[in-house]
């Protein structure tokens, strides 16, 4: 599963990184404004199914 970071000036730019990056149908984890900018952490829609695999039921306390 590969997970990477995306910084730019704004949301636009940094969803335009992760398009060319990972694709259009990437999926997007985690946004976020730092100094300066944006962070967005996305992974390729293809890993999903190893998310899914590693994924652990909710057991509510």
């Amino acid at each position: 599963m590969s997970v990477a970071k995306f910084v730019a000036a704004n949301g636009r730019e940094a969803m335009r990184k992760v398009r060319e990056a990972m694709g259009p149908d990437a999926v997007v984890l985690s946004n976020r404004t730092i100094d300066g900018g944006v962070e967005i952490v996305a992974m390729r829609d293809t890993d999903l199914g190893a998310v899914n695999a590693n994924a652990q039921p909710y057991v509510s306390p």
